[in-house]
């Protein structure tokens, strides 16, 4: 695919409220199914005594994130914002493909079942009711237990997630 390695492109949705105080200041907590995940080539990829040449995994990981987001009003249409993220792990899995065979497994009981994150973007109202949104969080906290099979799961991988927003305001 022509994604970069590791990147894996996906999709989120939800819920947020946006509270308005003071002049400039605000904070938007929000309720978000996100999708996430990432790509892996691990060249030296042994199943017991067999080893094979290399292996290419997918890892779908997916969350309920909850990020609370402190506003910083540039002006009427324009926000930075920063704050934390509290993740909880609906769903992980992993699909390898090698020697041209592919199989998945449920990758849950080796991924973390909670995950902290901080986040930092802008949003921008385009009218009173439509905005959009870019946004990067990247983990604290790491997102797999440790290594319980053969393969070289990256225990130190944490999740870096790009987002792209586009949102109606009630």
């Amino acid at each position: 695919s022509g994604a970069p390695h590791g990147v894996q492109f996906n999709y989120h949705a939800g819920v947020l409220a946006e509270y308005k105080f003071m002049n400039r200041l605000g904070i938007a907590p929000e309720i978000l199914f996100s999708a996430q995940g990432g790509n892996q080539h691990i060249a030296d990829y042994n199943v017991g005594e067999i080893i094979k040449n290399a292996v290419d995994v997918k890892w779908q990981t997916n969350y309920i994130n909850v990020p609370v987001m402190l506003k910083l009003y540039l002006n009427d249409q324009l926000s930075i914002d920063l704050g934390p993220q509290f993740g909880f792990n609906v769903s992980s899995k992993m699909k390898l493909d090698t020697d041209n065979v592919e199989s998945s497994e449920d990758n849950k009981s080796m991924t973390k079942a909670f995950d902290f994150a901080v986040g930092a973007g802008l949003t921008y109202d385009i009218t009173s009711n439509i905005f959009v949104q870019a946004r990067y969080t990247m983990s604290v906290t790491s997102t797999f237990e440790e290594m319980k099979s053969t393969m070289k799961i990256p225990v130190d991988a944490r999740n870096g997630v790009g987002q792209i927003s586009v949102g109606f305001k009630f």
